[in-house]
């Protein structure tokens, strides 16, 4: 088992065990901090640049994307749980004002304003903790030890069981709900692995990563807290929690998976072409070269 695996099972012990002794999400975020170790990981023991963490700027179509995924996602979702009826729209004024505990929010603006900062704080935790350790360490030296396709998928499920200490510590002891979270993690640390694979740059999958995390926090809520969008059972209507999510999830991962094979054919014939190129150029040179045969 290569360092970056050790590392990682390491950090989700960790995890576990602060749950475990009552230090709940503090644990997580010591655990969070220590993502920063990957620094002298990638310097001294790889012997490998900062930059091929993803430490690089990246295209504008890429900024565009992972901005309008989450709310193509959370859009589907929501959609879904309007036609089903799984979920009514509540008043803003029933939700609290971070800006002043304990009094209600006033107004669209307010909670607009309280939407931007926390997609701002979240970009930058994020930018430097999760995606830093589980995108631009731990997916790049599995895709080199194992390839891309092995590398996703086993930083994937490294990334869903990451959730689970969290998850039981918030929850509860529920093994169907839970297990569709972890699930879900899954399919999003896929996507999330698929976005860092496109741009080589730890900027989109932040800010992807930052605006999903606000989405459902502040819309859907998290655990046993309400959002805006109220709901009878997160195992139906919740992105991160329900089978409606995994749906959602599963058809971009299925968008995903087209574009790949897709981008594979568009490769492989232009393989072919040079190579009936190639064969033409012989073939011509051959005929017009002349053997004595004595």
């Amino acid at each position: 088992m290569n360092i970056p695996i050790i590392y990682l099972l390491i950090c989700i012990l960790v995890s576990c065990l602060s749950f475990i002794y009552g230090l709940g999400p503090y644990g997580q975020v010591l655990v969070l901090l220590m993502g920063l170790i990957v620094f002298p990981l990638q310097k001294f023991v790889h012997k490998d640049t900062i930059k091929n963490l993803g430490f690089r700027m990246c295209k504008l179509r890429n900024i565009g994307k992972v901005l309008l995924l989450p709310i193509l996602i959370f859009g589907l979702i929501f959609l879904i749980d309007i036609l089903i009826g799984s979920v009514k729209i509540q008043s803003i004024s029933n939700l609290s004002n971070p800006f002043n505990s304990g009094e209600p929010v006033s107004s669209f603006f307010d909670f607009s304003l309280f939407l931007f900062l926390n997609f701002v704080i979240l970009l930058m935790l994020e930018f430097i903790t999760e995606e830093l350790l589980f995108r631009g360490y731990l997916l790049n030296k599995l895709t080199f030890t194992f390839g891309e396709m092995k590398g996703i998928f086993i930083s994937s499920i490294i990334f869903g069981l990451w959730h689970l200490p969290i998850s039981i510590w918030l929850i509860g002891f529920d093994p169907v709900r839970t297990s569709i979270y972890i699930f879900n993690m899954f399919l999003l640390g896929t996507i999330l692995s698929l976005l860092f694979q496109e741009s080589k740059s730890l900027i989109p999958v932040a800010i992807f990563h930052a605006l999903w995390n606000t989405l459902e926090y502040n819309l859907f809520g998290f655990a046993n807290q309400n959002g805006l969008f109220l709901g009878s059972n997160r195992i139906i209507f919740d992105p991160e929690e329900s089978l409606i999510g995994t749906f959602v999830l599963l058809l971009i991962l299925g968008f995903f998976s087209k574009k790949i094979k897709n981008l594979k054919n568009i490769i492989f014939l232009q393989l072919r072409k040079r190579e009936f190129k190639f064969q033409n150029v012989l073939t011509f040179l051959l005929s017009k070269t002349n053997f004595d045969v004595k």
